[in-house]
């Protein structure tokens, strides 16, 4: 009768006693893999976490910056002496001329060079001072204007054949009559229409409106 005994076989031998220590190995390895993992995995995460901080932040930058570089581009700049388009203020007077109006003495002055006498002009000028009116003969509203050499020039405004004129101290008016020269710079009158063909005539114009 045959007797099986187990193999005695080099090979089945060692894998029979290597196959413990490997499960035991694999075992001790596989905490330490996982937890590697878990860290790549973390430092993956915190990487992208700092990217999207970063990109975010560059676009809130960009985004705080473009209003104020619109505004800036849309804002033409203005000198200082200039003012505000709408920064007018009024005259000394009533304040119904702005002292920033033009002002055009060119004829006056060349007529006042000339000592000119009898010449139809036209010119604008600031009121220097209201005088009582003349009530000698036709009455005349009187005003004293200031001329841009230094000199003025007396407005006599036939009030019998155009309305008064409403005006103060520091208002601009617009002139157009009769120049008569004289020493103490000169009389302007005929600031109304004409009553005859034989004469042109005049009117003055303030804050809109023309009296003549």
């Amino acid at each position: 009768m045959a007797t099986d005994f187990p193999s005695n076989d080099s090979s089945t031998l060692a894998s029979s006693c290597t196959s413990p220590l490997r499960a035991s190995l694999l075992q001790a390895a596989s905490p330490r893999h996982a937890q590697a993992s878990v860290k790549r995995s973390l430092l993956n995460t915190a990487l992208l976490v700092l990217s999207v901080v970063g990109i975010c932040s560059l676009s809130a930058c960009s985004s705080t910056a473009s209003p104020t570089a619109t505004q800036n581009a849309s804002a033409p700049d203005v000198p200082a002496e200039f003012g505000s388009p709408n920064s007018g203020s009024s005259g000394a007077g009533s304040g119904q001329s702005s002292p920033a109006q033009s002002i055009d003495q060119s004829q006056l002055l060349q007529a006042q060079a000339a000592r000119a006498r009898k010449v139809e002009l036209m010119f604008s000028a600031r009121v220097k001072k209201i005088l009582p009116d003349d009530t000698k003969g036709l009455p005349h509203q009187r005003l004293l204007l200031d001329v841009e050499n230094g000199s003025t020039v007396l407005l006599a405004h036939d009030i019998k054949y155009a309305p008064k004129v409403p005006v103060q101290v520091g208002d601009v008016i617009v002139v157009k009559g009769e120049y008569i020269w004289n020493r103490k710079g000169g009389v302007v009158h005929w600031t109304h229409r004409s009553d005859t063909p034989r004469h042109e005539g005049g009117y003055i114009e303030f804050s809109g409106q023309r009296y003549e």
